[in-house]
C-alpha cells in the first residue's frame, strides 16, 4: 500500500509533454468524434472535401480565405445540429456571416451534384433492390419504399399560409423514395407543408413514370394515404394501379375487395414496418440526432423554441431553401450510417420471452413487467405483429 502511493505521489512530478491541437484543422481530432459532431467518418469528409475543392477554393491576393476543410465542416455541423450559426462559428473561430456564406456555398456546391447521386436505378439495379428487400422482410417484387416528410422552415413573406402544416407550423412537404439501402433515389422538394401527400404524389415526374410504363415489373410500398391518378387506396375505386402497394393498419376500413376482383392477402405488419423505417430512419439520419431527439425537435419547432433553416426563403419562390434540403438528400446518398447504439440485436430465433428468462435468471430475481417491458422497448429490436392488407390488381 504505501509503495503504491509514492509510486502516486512521484507520477506527480513526471514530466509529460503536451500535446497542442491544431485548431484551424478540425479533422484533427479522433475518429469517434468525427463521427458524432459531423456524422461522418474521416475518410468519408476528406472525400467530400476533395470533390467540392473546385467550387469552394477562392483564390484571393488580399488575405487568407477560409480553407475548404472548414466550409465543409462548418456546412457538415450545421446539418448535424441545426444549431444556430453563432453557436457554429465559436467552434470554429469564424463569424456568423462567414459561416452563414460557408453553409450557402457548400449547399450550393452540393445541389449542382444532385444528381450524380439521386437518381432512380435502372432495370438492373431495380433486381438488385428487388433481392434487397426480400432479405429484409420476404416480401417480394419491391422495387422502392416512398414517404413524406415536413421539414422546418422559417414563415416565408409571400403566400406564408400555403406553408403552415396540419401540425401548425411552417414546413415544405418533402417526398422521398428510397432503396432497402437508406439511399433516396428520388426525391421532390416543391411543394409548401399544406398539400397533401397524394397531390405530390399525383404530380410528381416518377408517377407519371409509372404510368405510362417507363418503369415495368416491380412495386412501390408507400402508406395508405398515397393516391394515384387512377384512384386511390385502399378499395373505393376499381381501377387501381397495379404498380403500388400500400400498408394499412389493423383499424383501415376494407370493404368490397372480394366483389371487385381484388385478391386479399394478410401479411404481419412487420412486412411494411421494415420498408416505412427505410424512408423515417432515412430522414433522422439526414438531421443527424436519434428518433427521440428528432420528435423533441420537431415538437419544439410546433412551439416555436427551437431554431429552423435559415435564409431568405423570396429567393426559392415555392421551394424555399431546397438548396438545403438537396444538400441533406446528397449528405445521405453518399454517407455511411450510423449504428444505433442504443439497440441490442438479438440473436436469431430469440423472443421476448426468451429475453425475460433470461434476464431473471441472470439477476437471480423476478423483475416487474412494468421494467421488463420499459428495458424491452429501449434497448431491444421490437416489430409489432398487427395485421395489415395487401391489395393486387
Amino acid at each position: 500500500m504505501a509503495a503504491a502511493l509514492i509510486l502516486r505521489e512521484n507520477d506527480r512530478f513526471f514530466r509529460r509533454e503536451r500535446v497542442f491541437l491544431d485548431r484551424s484543422n478540425p479533422l484533427d481530432r479522433p475518429d469517434d468524434f468525427l463521427l458524432r459532431a459531423y456524422r461522418f467518418p474521416r475518410h468519408k469528409i476528406i472525400e467530400l472535401c476533395n470533390e467540392l475543392r473546385p467550387d469552394l477554393e477562392k483564390v484571393t491576393l488580399r488575405s487568407h480565405s477560409i480553407p475548404v476543410e472548414l466550409q465543409v465542416l462548418s456546412a457538415l455541423r450545421f446539418y448535424a445540429s441545426g444549431s444556430f450559426q453563432n453557436v457554429i462559428g465559436d467552434v470554429f473561430g469564424l463569424s456568423q456571416p462567414s459561416i452563414s456564406r460557408c453553409i450557402s456555398d457548400v449547399t450550393d456546391a452540393l445541389v449542382r451534384r444532385i444528381n450524380q447521386y439521386i437518381n432512380f436505378p435502372d432495370e438492373a439495379e431495380r433486381r438488385t433492390n428487388k433481392s434487397d428487400f426480400y432479405k429484409i422482410a420476404h416480401f417480394p417484387n419491391v422495387v422502392s419504399v416512398i414517404d413524406g416528410t415536413h421539414i422546418p422552415i422559417k414563415a416565408p413573406n409571400d403566400n406564408e399560409y400555403q406553408y403552415v402544416n396540419r401540425k401548425n407550423f411552417h414546413s415544405i412537404n418533402v417526398q422521398c423514395i428510397c432503396d432497402a439501402n437508406f439511399k433516396i433515389i428520388n426525391a421532390v422538394f416543391r411543394w409548401p407543408g399544406s398539400t397533401h401527400d397524394s397531390y405530390i404524389w399525383n404530380n410528381s415526374q416518377i408517377c407519371r413514370q409509372f404510368e405510362e410504363g417507363d418503369i415495368a415489373n416491380g412495386w412501390l410500398l408507400g402508406k395508405h394515404d398515397i393516391r394515384t391518378a387512377k384512384g386511390s387506396y385502399p378499395a373505393d375505386s376499381v381501377s387501381q394501379a397495379n404498380w403500388i402497394v400500400q400498408y394499412l393498419n389493423m383499424h383501415s376500413t376494407v370493404s368490397n375487395e372480394v366483389s371487385e376482383g381484388k385478391v386479399l392477402m394478410k401479411f404481419k405488419n412487420s412486412f411494411f414496418i421494415c420498408g416505412k423505417v427505410v424512408c423515417e430512419k432515412n430522414w433522422r439520419e439526414i438531421y443527424g440526432i436519434s428518433e427521440y431527439r428528432f420528435r423533441k425537435y420537431r415538437q419544439k419547432c410546433m412551439s416555436g423554441q427551437t431554431h429552423v433553416i435559415h435564409g431568405n426563403s423570396n429567393t426559392f419562390k415555392l421551394q424555399p431553401n431546397s438548396s438545403e434540403c438537396l444538400g441533406w438528400s446528397y449528405v445521405s446518398s453518399i454517407g455511411e450510417h450510423l449504428p444505433n447504439e442504443n439497440r441490442i440485436e438479438l440473436p436469431a430465433g430469440m423472443t421476448k420471452r426468451d429475453v425475460f428468462e433470461t434476464m431473471e435468471k441472470e439477476l437471480g430475481a423476478s423483475v416487474p413487467e412494468k421494467s421488463k417491458y420499459r428495458l424491452w422497448n429501449k434497448f431491444c429490436t421490437n416489430v409489432k405483429t398487427t395485421k395489415v392488407y395487401l391489395y393486387i390488381t
